[in-house]
């Protein structure tokens, strides 16, 4: 095993297109040990801000579950980032699910490219990668993000 295998999983979130005031395209990718993967998705502007806004207040008294969620399971792209609590205080996960856009006309189910996987995190970076994400909504080109913990 190479020492690469060691190294925390991460989360990365840009805004790579906006379309003023109110759409951007988001790419999140997800980086855990071997597995990797990559999505784009659109999503209103304003609603990801808010959903970036509620992840941080969340991250401050993690309850049930907190939800980032572009684009749609429908073949066009999907990013989803679901946060919940474990039983050690301090410690989160965060669940991700990417999958790929640009199915053709037939739209057929295995074009679409899925990964889903799980990064355990902390409190402090989920607030702080929400307050990256507020920051890279305004200012696209930038990226937040979410360092995951090795357990």
């Amino acid at each position: 095993m190479s020492s690469s295998d060691f190294r925390p999983p991460t989360i990365s979130v840009s805004v790579i297109y906006e379309d003023a005031p109110d759409l951007i395209e988001i790419e999140a990718r997800a980086n855990s040990f071997s597995w990797n993967g990559v999505a784009r998705a659109f999503a209103a502007t304003e609603m990801c801000h808010q959903q970036a806004v509620s992840l941080e207040n969340w991250s401050k008294n993690p309850r049930e579950e907190a939800k980032i969620e572009a684009g749609a399971d429908t073949g066009v792209g999907w990013v989803v980032l679901r946060f919940a609590p474990t039983d050690v205080p301090g410690k989160l996960l965060c669940r991700v699910t990417l999958a790929t856009g640009g199915v053709t006309s037939d739209q057929r189910p295995e074009e679409v490219w899925r990964l889903s996987l799980e990064v355990p995190t902390e409190t402090r970076l989920v607030e702080k990668f929400a307050q990256d994400l507020q920051a890279a909504i305004r200012n696209p080109g930038t990226t937040a993000v979410l360092q995951g913990t090795l357990r």
